[in-house]
C-alpha cells in the first residue's frame, strides 16, 4: 500500500525499461493530483519502453488529478502509466481519473494516456474518468504504430468533452480489438463518442466486441462500437446492446462512418437522435459502410431526416433484416438503408418493423442502384405526406427487382406502390393494404415494367387490370407455378411463406437465409430431378425445375 492515512502525493514518475510483474498483487491509494505538484505525465509509471511488459497488477482505490496548467505543450494521465509502446498483461485499474483542463492536449486513459503502439490483453479498468478534456476508458491517444487490445473490459463511467470511449479515443494508427467489452456509461459535449473506439485514422479490425453502457453525446458521430474511421475498418460480430440519445450529425448502433465490411453485426439498443439538420443520419448498424452480411438491427430508431434500420449508405447487403420500428419526423426513412449504390444491390433481405416518416418512405431501400433480389417487407409503410413504397423508392434506373414481396399496409396522402415506383418487377407480389387519397399503385408506378408479378385484389382493391388475383387464386399451386416457374438460376428455391388476415393464405418466396430465419414459417418439398414430388404427388406435373431444382413447400 503506496498512501495511508491523509494520502500523500506519488510523485516517482519511473521510465520501465524492464519487465514488471506484480505476482497479483494490488497496489492500493495511488493519489496523484497536479495541483500538488508540476508534471505533464503521471501515473503509476511514466513511461513502459518498447521490450518492457507490465504483467499481473491491481490498482484500486486510486485518485488522479490534473488541474490547469499553462505552457504545458502536452499531458498525458494513466492509471498504469503516462505512456507506453510495451505490453501489458492482466493489470487493472480501479479509481478515479479527473481533468480541469479545457484544451485538446490532455488525454485521460484508465490505463494509458499516450501510446506509441501497444499491445494490451486480459485487462479491466472500473471506476470514473471525468473532465473537460478527452476522457478514455483504457488509451487516451496513439500514434506510431498499431493499437491491439485483446479479451479487455471497461467498467468504467466516462464523461468528458470530445473523443470519449470505452478504449481507445483518438488511434493515428491501425487498431485492432478482439473480444472487448464495454459496459460503462458514456457522457459526450464534443465530437466522436463511441462504446469502444472514437476516432481511428488508419482502420482497423474489430472482431467479437460488445457495448453494454448507454451512451449520450452532442456534437458530430455517436456510435455503440466505432464512431470515425478515416480508412476501412472491418467488423465481424461486433454488437451494441446500449441505447444511445444523440444530438449529432451521424450516431449509428456500430459504425457511423468508414465501416468497410460488416458480418454478423447487431443492434439491440434504442437509438434517438434529435439533430435537425437536413443531412443527419441515424441507422442501426452504420451511416456509411461498404458491404453488410448479416447483420441485423432488433432495437427502435428515431431522428428527424434520413433514418434507417439498418445503414444510411451501402454498397451491398445481404441477408440482413430489421424489427424495430424506424421514425422519423422528416424525409428519406428505410427499413433497411436510405441509399444501396453499387451493381450487386440487395439481397435476400426483410423488415418487419413499422417504418414512418414524412416523404419517401420504404421498407427495404430508398434508392438502388442495382438488383434486389429475394427481398420481402412485414412492416406497415406510413408517410404522412407522400411517395411510400413496400420495397423500394426510386430504383435509380429503371434496376431489376426480383422475387420480392410487400404484406404490410402502405398508408399516405399520395402516390404509394406495393413494390416500388419505377423499375422491372419480375416475379412478385403485393398483399398489403393500400390506402392513400390518390396516386395508388398496387405494384409499380405507371412507366415500369412488370413481368410474372401480382397483388391481392381482395386486400389491396380490384384495379381492374391483369394482375390482380383473388386470395384463392394465390393459393393455387398453378400461381407458383405462374411466378416461379421461369425464373432461371440462380433462383432455384423457393419457399412458401405463411401469412394470416384472417384467412390463411400461402405466399411463396425464394428462399432467402442460409441459416433459415424464416424456418418457423417455411416448410421445404423435395422434388427429384424430373420435378416429381412423392409426399405430393397432385404437385407434380406442376412442379418448377430451375438449374435441376424444384423445392416448393405448403405448409401451414
Amino acid at each position: 500500500q503506496l498512501n495511508s492515512g491523509d494520502f500523500e502525493l506519488w510523485d516517482k514518475f519511473a521510465v520501465l525499461d524492464a519487465s514488471f510483474d506484480g505476482n497479483n498483487h494490488s497496489i492500493s491509494g495511488l493519489y496523484i493530483n497536479l495541483a500538488d505538484r508540476y508534471n505533464s505525465k503521471f501515473g503509476l509509471f511514466k513511461s513502459i519502453s518498447e521490450n518492457a511488459i507490465v504483467s499481473n497488477l491491481t490498482i484500486k482505490d486510486a485518485y488522479l488529478g490534473c488541474e490547469e496548467y499553462k505552457n504545458m505543450s502536452s499531458r498525458y494521465a494513466g492509471g498504469l502509466s503516462a505512456e507506453s509502446e510495451g505490453t501489458i498483461y492482466n493489470c487493472h485499474f480501479d479509481g478515479r481519473i479527473h481533468s480541469k483542463l479545457t484544451d485538446s492536449g490532455c488525454y485521460l486513459g484508465g490505463l494509458c494516456g499516450y501510446t506509441y503502439g501497444a499491445r494490451i490483453s486480459n485487462c479491466s479498468v472500473k471506476g470514473e474518468i471525468y473532465g473537460d478534456t478527452y476522457g478514455v476508458g483504457f488509451v487516451g491517444y496513439n500514434s506510431q504504430d498499431s493499437l491491439i487490445l485483446d479479451h479487455c473490459t471497461n467498467y468504467a463511467n466516462l464523461s468528458a468533452h470530445g473523443y470519449t470511449a470505452g478504449f481507445v479515443g483518438y488511434s493515428e494508427k491501425y487498431v485492432k480489438l478482439n473480444s472487448c467489452v464495454n459496459h460503462g456509461d458514456i457522457k459526450s459535449s464534443g465530437n466522436y463518442t463511441a462504446g469502444l473506439v472514437a476516432s481511428c485514422r488508419n482502420g482497423g479490425k474489430l472482431d467479437s466486441c460488445y457495448n453494454h453502457g448507454s451512451i449520450e453525446a452532442e456534437g458530430n458521430y455517436a456510435a455503440g462500437i466505432l464512431a470515425y474511421s478515416d480508412y476501412k475498418a472491418d467488423f465481424t460480430s461486433c454488437a451494441n446492446f446500449g441505447d444511445i440519445a444523440a444530438n449529432c450529425g451521424y450516431a449509428a448502433g456500430i459504425v457511423c462512418r468508414g465501416g468497410s465490411t460488416l458480418s454478423n453485426c447487431y443492434n439491440e439498443g434504442n437509438i434517438s437522435n434529435i439533430n435537425e439538420y437536413e443531412y443527419t443520419y441515424t441507422s442501426g448498424i452504420g451511416n456509411s459502410v461498404h458491404r453488410l452480411n448479416q447483420c441485423y438491427n432488433n432495437a427502435d430508431i428515431q431522428g428527424v431526416n434520413n433514418v434507417s434500420g439498418l445503414c444510411s449508405t451501402t454498397s451491398y447487403m445481404e441477408e440482413c433484416y430489421n424489427k424495430g420500428n424506424v421514425t422519423a419526423s422528416g424525409d428519406h426513412v428505410a427499413g433497411l438503408a436510405i441509399g444501396i449504390q453499387e451493381e450487386e444491390g440487395v439481397s435476400y433481405c426483410y423488415n418487419i418493423g413499422a417504418v414512418t416518416g414524412k416523404t419517401l418512405v420504404s421498407g427495404i431501400a430508398n434508392y438502388v442502384s442495382g438488383l434486389t433480389l429475394g427481398c420481402f417487407n412485414r412492416g406497415d409503410i406510413t408517410a404522412t405526406d407522400s411517395l411510400a413504397a413496400g420495397i423500394c423508392i426510386n430504383n435509380i434506373s429503371y434496376r431489376e427487382i426480383i422475387a420480392c414481396y410487400n404484406t404490410g399496409t402502405i398508408k399516405a396522402k399520395k402516390k404509394i406502390y406495393g413494390i416500388a415506383n419505377r423499375c422491372e418487377v419480375q416475379h412478385c407480389y403485393n398483399a398489403g393494404f393500400l390506402i392513400a387519397d390518390s396516386d395508388i399503385e398496387p405494384i409499380v408506378q405507371k412507366g415500369g415494367s412488370i413481368t410474372h408479378s401480382y397483388y391481392n385484389k381482395d386486400i389491396c382493391g380490384d384495379f381492374g387490370d391483369e394482375y390482380g388475383l383473388s386470395a384463392n387464386e394465390i393459393t393455387d399451386i398453378k400461381f407458383i407455378m405462374r411466378i416461379f416457374g421461369s425464373m432461371a438460376k440462380p433462383y432455384k428455391k423457393v419457399w412458401c411463406m405463411n401469412e394470416d388476415y384472417g384467412t390463411k393464405l400461402y405466399y411463396p418466396h425464394i428462399r432467402h437465409f442460409s441459416g433459415s430465419i424464416e424456418a418457423p414459417y417455411m416448410k421445404e418439398i423435395e422434388f427429384d430431378e424430373n420435378g416429381f414430388c412423392a409426399e405430393y404427388p397432385e404437385k407434380n406435373q406442376h412442379a418448377p425445375i430451375v438449374d435441376g431444382v424444384a423445392q416448393i413447400s405448403n405448409a401451414g
